[in-house]
Protein backbone atom coordinates (compact mmCIF):
# COMPACT_ATOMS: atom_id res chain seq x y z
CA UNK A 1 0.00 0.00 0.00
CA UNK A 2 2.88 2.36 0.83
CA UNK A 3 4.43 1.69 -2.57
CA UNK A 4 1.19 2.64 -4.31
CA UNK A 5 0.90 5.82 -2.25
CA UNK A 6 4.45 6.73 -3.22
CA UNK A 7 4.16 5.74 -6.88
CA UNK A 8 0.80 7.39 -7.53
CA UNK A 9 2.06 11.00 -7.18
CA UNK A 10 5.17 10.17 -9.22
CA UNK A 11 3.09 8.62 -12.02
CA UNK A 12 0.68 11.58 -11.99
CA UNK A 13 3.58 14.04 -12.13
CA UNK A 14 5.12 12.22 -15.09
CA UNK A 15 1.76 12.03 -16.87
CA UNK A 16 1.12 15.75 -16.41
CA UNK A 17 4.65 16.63 -17.55
CA UNK A 18 4.38 14.45 -20.64
CA UNK A 19 0.90 15.72 -21.44
CA UNK A 20 1.96 19.38 -21.35
CA UNK A 21 5.26 19.07 -23.18
CA UNK A 22 5.22 20.44 -26.69
CA UNK A 23 1.64 21.68 -26.59
CA UNK A 24 1.00 25.34 -26.99
CA UNK A 25 -2.33 26.49 -25.67
CA UNK A 26 -4.44 29.32 -26.99
CA UNK A 27 -3.59 31.19 -23.80
CA UNK A 28 0.14 30.79 -24.54
CA UNK A 29 -0.42 32.13 -28.05
CA UNK A 30 -2.39 35.09 -26.70
CA UNK A 31 0.43 35.86 -24.28
CA UNK A 32 2.95 35.65 -27.11
CA UNK A 33 0.84 37.96 -29.30
CA UNK A 34 0.41 40.42 -26.42
CA UNK A 35 4.14 40.40 -25.73
CA UNK A 36 4.96 41.05 -29.39
CA UNK A 37 2.41 43.87 -29.51
CA UNK A 38 3.96 45.46 -26.41
CA UNK A 39 7.38 45.26 -28.07
CA UNK A 40 5.95 46.92 -31.18
CA UNK A 41 4.39 49.69 -29.13
CA UNK A 42 7.66 50.22 -27.27
CA UNK A 43 9.48 50.76 -30.57
CA UNK A 44 6.66 53.01 -31.77
CA UNK A 45 6.77 55.09 -28.60
CA UNK A 46 10.53 55.59 -28.87
CA UNK A 47 10.19 56.65 -32.50
CA UNK A 48 7.35 59.05 -31.75
CA UNK A 49 9.20 60.56 -28.81
CA UNK A 50 12.13 61.38 -31.09
CA UNK A 51 9.96 62.79 -33.89
CA UNK A 52 10.47 66.42 -32.95
CA UNK A 53 14.19 65.89 -32.50
CA UNK A 54 14.39 64.47 -36.03
CA UNK A 55 12.44 67.46 -37.34
CA UNK A 56 14.70 69.96 -35.56
CA UNK A 57 17.86 68.16 -36.68
CA UNK A 58 16.55 68.14 -40.25
CA UNK A 59 15.87 71.88 -40.14
CA UNK A 60 19.25 72.64 -38.59
CA UNK A 61 21.05 70.44 -41.11
CA UNK A 62 19.27 72.14 -44.02
CA UNK A 63 20.18 75.55 -42.62
CA UNK A 64 23.83 74.51 -42.34
CA UNK A 65 23.80 73.30 -45.95
CA UNK A 66 22.17 76.54 -47.08
CA UNK A 67 24.73 78.57 -45.14
CA UNK A 68 27.62 76.76 -46.80
CA UNK A 69 26.03 77.43 -50.19
CA UNK A 70 26.08 81.18 -49.46
CA UNK A 71 29.80 81.24 -48.66
CA UNK A 72 32.38 82.54 -51.14
CA UNK A 73 33.67 79.90 -53.56
CA UNK A 74 36.94 79.33 -51.68
CA UNK A 75 35.11 78.80 -48.37
CA UNK A 76 32.59 76.49 -50.07
CA UNK A 77 35.45 74.45 -51.41
CA UNK A 78 37.06 74.30 -47.98
CA UNK A 79 33.77 73.12 -46.47
CA UNK A 80 32.99 70.62 -49.25
CA UNK A 81 33.75 67.57 -47.09
CA UNK A 82 31.58 68.85 -44.26
CA UNK A 83 28.79 69.71 -46.70
CA UNK A 84 28.95 66.19 -48.10
CA UNK A 85 28.54 64.81 -44.56
CA UNK A 86 25.61 67.16 -44.00
CA UNK A 87 23.99 66.02 -47.25
CA UNK A 88 24.33 62.39 -46.12
CA UNK A 89 22.93 63.28 -42.70
CA UNK A 90 19.99 65.07 -44.28
CA UNK A 91 19.27 61.99 -46.37
CA UNK A 92 19.38 59.77 -43.25
CA UNK A 93 17.14 62.10 -41.24
CA UNK A 94 14.61 62.30 -44.07
CA UNK A 95 14.66 58.51 -44.39
CA UNK A 96 14.11 58.09 -40.64
CA UNK A 97 11.11 60.42 -40.74
CA UNK A 98 9.74 58.82 -43.91
CA UNK A 99 10.15 55.27 -42.61
CA UNK A 100 8.35 56.06 -39.34
CA UNK A 101 5.42 57.63 -41.18
CA UNK A 102 5.26 54.84 -43.74
CA UNK A 103 5.37 52.14 -41.06
CA UNK A 104 2.61 53.83 -39.05
CA UNK A 105 0.39 54.13 -42.13
CA UNK A 106 0.85 50.47 -43.07
CA UNK A 107 0.57 49.00 -39.56
CA UNK A 108 -2.70 47.15 -38.92
CA UNK A 109 -3.45 48.59 -35.51
CA UNK A 110 -6.38 46.25 -34.82
CA UNK A 111 -5.70 42.87 -36.35
CA UNK A 112 -8.18 41.17 -34.00
CA UNK A 113 -9.94 39.58 -36.98
CA UNK A 114 -6.72 37.81 -37.97
CA UNK A 115 -6.38 34.23 -36.70
CA UNK A 116 -4.05 33.99 -33.70
CA UNK A 117 -1.14 32.17 -35.40
CA UNK A 118 -1.26 34.61 -38.32
CA UNK A 119 -1.41 37.54 -35.87
CA UNK A 120 1.75 36.27 -34.17
CA UNK A 121 3.46 35.99 -37.54
CA UNK A 122 2.27 39.50 -38.45
CA UNK A 123 3.40 40.96 -35.11
CA UNK A 124 6.79 39.27 -35.46
CA UNK A 125 7.28 40.91 -38.86
CA UNK A 126 6.06 44.28 -37.58
CA UNK A 127 8.38 44.08 -34.58
CA UNK A 128 11.35 43.67 -36.96
CA UNK A 129 10.12 46.61 -39.06
CA UNK A 130 9.63 48.95 -36.11
CA UNK A 131 13.07 47.98 -34.76
CA UNK A 132 14.60 49.05 -38.09
CA UNK A 133 12.64 52.31 -37.98
CA UNK A 134 13.68 52.96 -34.39
CA UNK A 135 17.32 52.24 -35.26
CA UNK A 136 17.17 54.59 -38.26
CA UNK A 137 15.81 57.35 -36.04
CA UNK A 138 18.27 56.84 -33.19
CA UNK A 139 21.28 56.41 -35.49
CA UNK A 140 20.49 59.51 -37.54
CA UNK A 141 20.02 61.55 -34.37
CA UNK A 142 23.34 60.29 -32.98
CA UNK A 143 25.00 61.20 -36.27
CA UNK A 144 23.35 64.64 -36.17
CA UNK A 145 24.45 65.17 -32.59
CA UNK A 146 28.10 64.56 -33.42
CA UNK A 147 28.18 66.17 -36.87
CA UNK A 148 26.29 69.36 -36.09
CA UNK A 149 28.68 70.13 -33.25
CA UNK A 150 31.55 70.12 -35.74
CA UNK A 151 33.01 73.50 -36.60
CA UNK A 152 34.58 74.16 -39.97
Amino acid sequence: MKKIQFLLPVVLLIAVACNNSGKTTANDLEKQADSLYKDIMHGHDIGMAKGQAVEKATEFTQKAIDSISKLPAAAQQAAAGYKQQLDSLLKDLNYADFSMNKWMEEMKWDPSKIELNERIKYYTEEKMKVEKVKDAILNSLAQADSLLKTKF
